[in-house]
C-alpha cells in the first residue's frame, strides 16, 4: 500500500503569491476541505518546509478539518524575521500537529562532515523535543539533498521517517518507522483542482520529475534551474 505526502512551502495571502512555491490561503482552503473529503483508501501527509510564520494559520486551518500536518523547523531560523517563534513550536504541538527537523543550519547535508551530519540531526531532534514536549520522529534534508549516509545517520539519530523531494507517491508509513527515503508531492500556486484529485485518487505521473533529474546531471547550473521552474510549473 503506498502513501501521499503534500509538501508545501509558504501559504500566503491572496493577493502575496510571488513564488511558484506559494499557495494563497483561499486555494489552500479547498485543497485542505478536498483532503479531507477525499483521502479515505491512502495514507495523506501534509507537509510544511522551512518554518515560515505562515504555518501558524496552516496548521489552524488543519486542525479545523482534524487533520494533521508535519512542519519540518530549521532550529537556526525560529525567531528570525519572516519565520515561526520558539513559542510556535510548542503551539503547533498544542494543535496536535507533527514537529519535524529541517535541521540547524539549513545546510545540505552531502556538504557536512559525517561529525557535522550526526550533530545537525541529533541535536536538531533533542532542541525540538524540548521546544514541543512531544518526541520528534520526521526529517527533511534541506533542499531535497541527500547522499548515501543520510537515511542510516537519520536513522541512528532516532528519526523514523525521511522525506525527500524526489516526487512521487510514498510506501505505507508504518508505526515502526520506514527504512526507505519518502518520496513526495511538491504543490505549487497553480495547481488545479483536477490534478489534486487524481494525485489522491494514487494515478497522477510524474514523468517531469526524471527529465528534471537527468537535466540536473548535465546542464549548467543557471540553464538547469530556467528548466527546473518551467519543469516544476507543468507539472501542477
Amino acid at each position: 500500500m503506498k502513501s501521499l505526502i503534500l509538501t508545501y512551502h509558504r501559504v500566503t495571502d491572496d493577493d502575496a503569491v510571488s513564488h511558484f512555491y506559494d499557495v494563497p490561503v483561499s486555494r489552500f482552503r479547498r485543497q485542505v476541505a478536498l483532503v479531507a473529503a477525499r483521502a479515505k483508501g491512502m495514507q495523506v501527509v501534509i507537509a510544511f518546509d522551512d518554518g515560515t510564520a505562515d504555518h501558524m494559520r496552516a496548521a489552524e486551518i488543519l486542525a479545523h478539518h482534524g487533520l494533521k500536518g508535519v512542519f519540518f523547523l530549521v532550529l537556526d531560523a525560529l525567531n528570525q524575521p519572516g519565520c515561526l517563534v520558539r513559542g510556535d513550536v510548542g503551539r503547533l504541538a498544542a494543535l496536535d500537529q507533527i514537529v519535524g527537523s529541517h535541521t540547524i543550519s539549513h545546510r545540505q547535508l552531502p556538504t557536512l562532515t559525517d561529525s557535522e551530519l550526526a550533530f545537525e540531526l541529533a541535536d536538531s531532534r533533542h532542541r525540538l523535543e524540548d521546544l514541543s514536549g512531544r518526541a520528534v520522529t520526521w526529517f527533511a534534508p534541506p533542499g531535497g539533498h541527500y547522499d548515501a549516509r543520510s537515511l542510516p545517520a537519520a536513522r541512528k539519530a532516532g528519526y523514523l521517517y525521511v522525506r525527500t523531494m524526489d516526487w512521487g507517491y510514498a510506501p505505507e508509513l508504518e508505526p515502526g518507522g520506514v527504512d526507505r527515503l519518502l518520496s513526495t508531492v511538491p504543490v505549487l500556486r497553480n495547481i488545479s483542482e483536477r490534478r489534486l484529485e487524481t494525485i489522491l485518487e494514487g494515478k497522477a505521473k510524474f514523468p517531469g520529475f526524471v527529465f528534471k533529474q537527468i537535466a540536473r546531471r548535465l546542464l549548467p547550473a543557471g540553464a538547469y534551474a530556467r528548466l527546473r521552474n518551467w519543469t516544476i510549473q507543468s507539472q501542477s
